[in-house]
């Protein structure tokens, strides 16, 4: 029998961006070495959707997340219990502003009536809301204090200058900035200059700053853009579509062993959850897929004889299919029963949801399948 597929393969550690533009993977390009670090995050949005924080929250980091969106702010209440959540929005004094919220494009969401107005024409529908505001440095001495900021993010589409104009650069010093804004020098960026920080980087659409102190190494990890092949790393969006494909293809895989099992022994209801353990680890490890082989034709006593080794407790996924050990191991000494034609023709049907399961594919998935099918089974 060949030898089994090789789980060591440095193909399955790549990091997934959340962020839109992968701000995430150049901030962890520079900062990934911090154990336990801690952000702000001014325009939060979402918990996962475009975060740049999320890659980091999910690494032991914490922080401080503001959002003026109620249902925003509720998502990060519930999926980031260890950070500090802000229901508020950040302005150049203390009081209420008005948020014009985009209900189709909730991060477009703005306090500018300008960026509003350019919203409107561009044919989006604009919902103003009162909502309560503080200045930067108002979060920062009740919630920072003399706690290091590893990096700043604000994103407040066309308020950088309220929420960074008056900020106190010389008494809180994060290491890195990250705003979005235009590459044009505006009078905030100017002030910050003077406080001893270095524009690195414009991925166009975000502007990267690191304060001198940290120039030399943190700075020059900042000067490029994040690429797929130099950062390894795979965008969220792409990673939720494999993932849906791996969802539909292990309920394919599950149903052919299902036939496969029913064919060597009688006890159905044991078959039944055995085939739903191994089919879901099949889902999800398509390098065990590509070296037994797929439906029709796996060869189905050596995959059982590789899911009933204990050993498989240490791979990905492996301790699912402990439970139903004995049950493979039973299963692939049995001969297979086609009197009744039934495995025929589960094997026929097994072909064509198999084809079926293909198509269903989006295009890019199916293109890059095979290439990534190592780094996806982690």
């Amino acid at each position: 029998m060949p030898q089994e597929p090789d789980r060591n393969s440095d193909d399955t550690r790549r990091l997934v961006s959340f962020a839109q533009n992968a701000e995430d993977i150049v901030l962890h390009r520079a900062l990934g070495h911090i154990q336990g670090g801690f952000f702000v995050d001014v325009g939060a949005n979402e918990p996962t959707h475009d975060s740049v924080t999320k890659l980091f929250y999910d690494r032991g980091w914490t922080g401080i997340n503001i959002e003026p969106q109620v249902s925003c702010y509720e998502n990060l209440c519930r999926e980031r219990p260890l950070d500090i959540n802000l229901n508020m929005g950040v302005g150049s004094a203390p009081g209420d502003l008005t948020l014009w919220v985009v209900p189709e494009a909730k991060a477009m969401s703005t306090f500018s009536p300008e960026q509003a107005g350019r919203l409107r024409d561009m044919g989006y529908h604009t919902k103003p809301t009162t909502v309560e505001v503080a200045t930067l440095a108002e979060v920062f001495t009740r919630h920072v204090g003399e706690r290091t900021v590893d990096f700043l993010k604000v994103d407040v589409e066309g308020l950088e200058e309220e929420v960074l104009g008056t900020f106190d650069w010389a008494h809180w010093r994060p290491r890195v900035v990250v705003v979005e804004s235009y590459p044009e020098i505006a009078p905030w960026e100017e002030r910050l200059r003077a406080a001893g920080y270095q524009r690195t980087l414009w991925d166009g659409i975000n502007l990267f700053f690191v304060r001198d102190e940290d120039a030399e190494i943190i700075g020059a990890r900042l000067r490029q853009p994040a690429t797929v092949v130099l950062d390894r790393f795979d965008p969220w969006l792409y990673v939720q579509q494999i993932e849906r494909a791996q969802t539909r293809l292990a309920a394919l895989l599950v149903d052919n062993l299902r036939g496969e099992f029913d064919a060597r022994s009688d006890r159905l209801d044991e078959n039944i959850a055995a085939a739903t353990a191994l089919g879901e680890v099949l889902g999800k490890r398509p390098d065990v897929v590509e070296h037994f082989g797929g439906p029709p034709g796996a060869d189905i006593s050596a995959l059982l004889i590789w899911a009933s080794n204990p050993e498989r407790a240490q791979e990905p996924f492996g301790r699912d299919l402990l439970p139903y050990a004995s049950v493979y191991r039973k299963l692939s000494f049995a001969s297979p029963n086609r009197q009744a034609g039934r495995a025929r023709s589960g094997a026929s049907y097994g072909r064509r949801l198999y084809g079926r399961a293909k198509q269903a594919l989006p295009a890019p998935v199916r293109r890059r399948f095979g290439d990534l099918k190592r780094r996806l089974g982690r």
